[in-house]
């Protein structure tokens, strides 16, 4: 029995001086909202490590998957979106627009990462968190709970934002500092250090 659920197809790009091929749906199944059936086209990735075979998970529209990242379980990674290097995005995440993860990050959960973000070195976003606009996460920083971080925000080092907590603007989140609860960073702000920002309703 072929457990496979898409194949390589003879339409390429080069991606980087790399080869990657759209793929072609053998089955149907259901990612997400998205229902695709035998014969549909997806994105591109450079070889089947890319992308599992098991699970519903599925690259869409022209995003493309190459180097050793990898996407798995129900995640779906659509529009013009880049995941390279070693980046994860599995569960139930939702990589789209014209966003980039790369490197080490890992986008997992229910997680979304849209617009022009980039996501990269080992950052993390998980959870119901979501990352857009033009927004950068990097460093070891982690975006989790509903935190929403957006605009040309920057969070990196070993950062955390969490809870329902806001950064927009061209906010700068870095080192050890924490934003949580309902805390809104915004404008031009910086937070620095071991700087702890909560506001809890």
């Amino acid at each position: 029995m072929n457990d496979k659920k898409y194949v390589l197809t003879g339409e390429t790009r080069m991606v980087h001086r790399n080869m990657v091929y759209r793929i072609k749906a053998l089955r149907d199944f259901t990612c997400g909202d998205l229902k695709v059936a035998a014969g549909d086209l997806g994105g591109f990735v450079m070889a089947e490590r890319n992308l599992g075979h098991y699970g519903t998970s599925w690259i869409t529209g022209n995003a493309i998957v190459a180097d050793t990242a990898y996407v798995s379980g129900n995640a779906l990674v659509a529009g013009e979106a880049r995941v390279l290097g070693h980046a994860l995005v599995s569960d139930d995440a939702r990589v789209g627009d014209e966003a980039v993860v790369a490197e080490n990050a890992q986008i997992t959960g229910h997680a979304v990462v849209a617009g022009k973000a980039q996501v990269f070195r080992a950052g993390r976003v998980y959870g119901d968190a979501r990352v857009d606009g033009e927004a950068t996460v990097a460093g070891d920083a982690h975006i989790r709970g509903a935190a929403h971080v957006t605009d040309g925000a920057d969070v990196r080092g070993n950062a955390i934002v969490q809870g329902d907590a806001w950064v927009g603007g061209t906010a700068k989140v870095a080192d050890q500092a924490q934003v949580t609860g309902n805390a809104r960073v915004g404008g031009h702000a910086e937070l620095r250090g071991f700087t702890y920002m909560d506001w809890s309703m």
